[in-house]
């Protein structure tokens, strides 16, 4: 069949590429028929089985306290209700309104919702559990499901690397248990411990992909750096890219005969990983990008610094107040007790015989790494810490405490294990030695030792794994009146555990405490006069003095008083170009010098205001200023205007229709993006996910 000249040409391209990507896959990965499986390591099904349901038992003990459903009882911290606001933001938009909310409405001004690095949507341990069980229970099952995804992560790390059943089971139960994840639960962020629980799976599936050269495994890999990312707040997976490149020389290079060489197809499995990787991270990452230029943080200090001696005592004392940093217990405490710290160094002895001598070689690296990067403080690179740019954003370096635990708890299971089977080689002698007498007492010495660590790592952090009595039907009852008081669209403020309550009334949170500063725009600004935001409404308890513009509306039996401020600009309101770029008046603009003006709420993403006015006027809305933002005057697009960083539109004589619309291009590239790499990175594991428990020996030294 002839084709036209642009087609032939077209499809010529499409087959020289396919060429090129077909070469690339040859030279990374081998045919599953000429591959070792995944049951190389032998085995019984039954004994791995068992072993899964020990763990799913015992993180289940672990974690009773949080997976008791009784709405009454909440997680935990200060931050707790920040950190699964967004459940409640989407739960509300999809059940009130049919939208998905692209834009968070309700903590101050308004924040990008699909941009927002706290953003975990996509982890599908919180997704799924969360539309099971609503925001609040979905919540504590997904953390639930976070710690036994830990167990399990390192137990498959742990076999991965040949450990025998005790090491990994003494592995996966000392991961999950360790103090990391369980001080999280002092302040209530617990997005750290839905990272931590990929971490090992993104180790365990990357040596099986780089040992076993199978795109299957190369594709999970990808998976898990996603799932990473997509947990929230990024500075696990900034770790994890750190610690990729402590990883990378150590299987990329090998040492043979005195000569180095270099691993072709593990460089190129790598590489396919992190493409995979970062196209499907793009439906978060790009649009969290437009928020880099105001992402408020606090800069970092030298005083983070912890010397290495006190990092130890981090992990191996059990104290929540400490006096010796300034760091709060929850970026200190680590727990892991004296076995781990103790028995870490003797992985050394495993060294000559193991087959996983480089990441064995890895790990005591990565540890070192993280060691130093927490001990930063009058080092050469202390500017590099402190003042560049990505380190300087991380700014609390001992959360690199998540590494030196997952380091540690990996090089005591291949010490422990090493110690457990020369034991049994040393019973397995013919005639009674003192070798043999050895190996009788130091088998069982060595297994009860490990599951004494395991109990105490148990019994001391599982105190902090709890859930506890809330007070959300005081605040819900608050927020109920209000809402049937004034229907209209205002701020209040409130203390920071009203989050729930003000979302389902659609009421916006003007001082909501959130781990973003202000990220308003100043650039082309119209106004000369200031204009500021601020709430109309605000709860204080009975015993705390009212500002001075309030007046007292409603006392509750709770304790609460409501306030309305009576100076306060209306949320939506038209004012006169003229009056607004006065440059001689320096006092703010006032309410006497407005109108307010109705605004119409359809959904988060939307906003509607129809007005009229005779005068050359500005129609200003308190919502953000931000990429993505349009306007549309009674149906036509129109240049959107920024006052003080928040969105307004010059205004038509006449009665018109304004219309305020959130569509961020950014998040439709990036979504557009991450489902092609899903689909390249199934098509990558299509035909490549045989599961067989027995197959020959793998020759490839991990």
């Amino acid at each position: 069949m002839q084709y036209p000249r642009a087609v032939s040409n077209f499809l010529g391209a499409v087959n020289i590429i396919k060429g090129w990507i077909d070469g690339i896959l040859a030279i990374a990965f081998v045919d599953r028929e000429n591959t070792p499986q995944v049951g190389q390591m032998g085995g019984k099904l039954s004994l791995k089985a068992l072993e899964v349901i020990l763990l799913f038992v015992m993180v289940s003990i672990y974690c009773a306290g949080i997976i008791n459903l009784d709405p009454d009882l909440v997680l935990p911290g200060n931050e707790a209700y920040t950190f699964h606001l967004l459940e409640f933001v989407i739960q509300t938009s999809l059940q009130q309104d049919s939208v998905f909310p692209l834009w968070n409405p309700y903590v101050g001004t308004g924040l990008p919702l699909v941009g927002d690095p706290m953003l975990h949507l996509y982890n599908p341990l919180f997704t799924i559990p969360e539309v099971m069980f609503g925001a609040v229970n979905g919540f504590k099952v997904a953390i639930y499901l976070s710690f036994l995804a830990a167990a399990l992560g390192m137990w498959y790390l742990a076999r991965r690397m040949e450990l025998s059943a005790l090491a990994r089971m003494w592995a996966a139960l000392i991961f999950a248990f360790a103090g990391v994840p369980a001080a999280r639960f002092f302040q209530g962020q617990y997005l750290f411990i839905a990272s931590y629980a990929w971490l090992p799976w993104v180790f365990g599936f990357l040596l099986q992909a780089i040992q076993t050269r199978r795109r299957l495994y190369a594709g999970l890999t990808a998976l898990a750096l996603f799932f990473l990312f997509a947990s929230g707040n990024y500075y696990y997976s900034f770790y994890t890219l750190l610690a990729l490149v402590v990883f990378i020389p150590f299987h990329v290079f090998e040492v043979q005969e005195k000569r180095v060489r270099f691993d072709a197809h593990s460089f190129v499995i790598v590489i396919l990983i992190g493409i995979l990787a970062l196209g499907l991270i793009a439906v978060q990452l790009v649009p969290g990008q437009e928020l880099h230029p105001v992402y408020g943080r606090d800069v970092s200090d030298a005083a983070y610094s912890q010397p290495v001696s006190r990092v130890f005592s981090f992990l191996t004392l059990k104290e929540t107040h400490r006096t010796d940093t300034i760091l709060a217990p929850y970026d200190y405490y680590a727990y892991l007790g004296f076995l781990p710290v103790l028995s870490a160094p003797l992985a050394l002895l495993a060294l000559k015989k193991s087959r996983w001598r480089r990441t064995i070689l890895f790990l005591f690296t990565l540890l070192a790494f993280s060691l130093l990067y927490i001990d930063f403080q009058g080092k050469p690179y202390e500017n590099l810490a402190l003042h560049v740019w990505p380190f300087s954003e991380f700014r609390l370096q001992t959360r690199m405490l998540a590494y030196i635990t997952l380091t540690l708890v990996l090089l005591a299971a291949v010490a422990l294990d090493w110690l457990w089977k020369i034991s049994g080689q040393w019973t397995g002698r013919e005639n009674m030695s003192i070798l043999k007498m050895a190996g009788f007492t130091l088998m069982p010495v060595t297994a009860l030792v490990m599951i004494f660590s395991a109990g105490d790592l148990f019994i001391t952090n599982r105190q902090y794994v709890t859930s506890v009595s809330g007070d959300l039907e005081n605040f819900q009852e608050a927020a109920d009146w209000l809402k049937e008081y004034d229907s209209g669209v205002y701020y209040v403020n409130a203390e920071r555990n009203w989050y729930f309550p003000f979302v389902e009334n659609n009421i916006r949170f003007y001082n909501a405490w959130y781990h973003l500063d202000d990220i308003r725009r100043y650039d082309g600004i119209i106004n000369m006069r200031f204009v500021q935001a601020a709430a109309n409404y605000e709860f204080l308890r009975s015993d705390v003095p009212p500002p001075a513009d309030a007046v007292e509306i409603k006392k509750f039996e709770s304790g609460f008083s409501l306030y309305k401020k009576e100076r306060s600009l209306p949320f939506a309101f038209s004012v006169p170009y003229a009056v607004l770029t006065d440059s001689s008046k320096a006092d703010p603009l006032q309410i006497k010098e407005v109108t307010p003006e109705l605004a119409y709420i359809p959904n988060p993403n939307e906003i509607e205001v129809v007005a009229t006015v005779e005068e050359d006027s500005v129609l200003t809305v308190f919502s953000t200023f931000y990429p993505g933002w349009t306007l549309k005057v009674d149906g036509r697009s129109r240049r959107l205007q920024n006052v003080g960083g928040y969105l307004a539109a010059h205004m038509i004589a006449g009665t018109h229709s304004y219309r305020f619309e959130y569509k961020p291009g950014s998040f439709y590239f990036g979504g557009l993006v991450t489902l092609f790499s899903l689909l390249a990175t199934f098509w990558l594991m299509k035909g490549d996910a045989g599961f067989h428990w027995k197959a020959g020996a793998n020759k490839h030294n991990p």
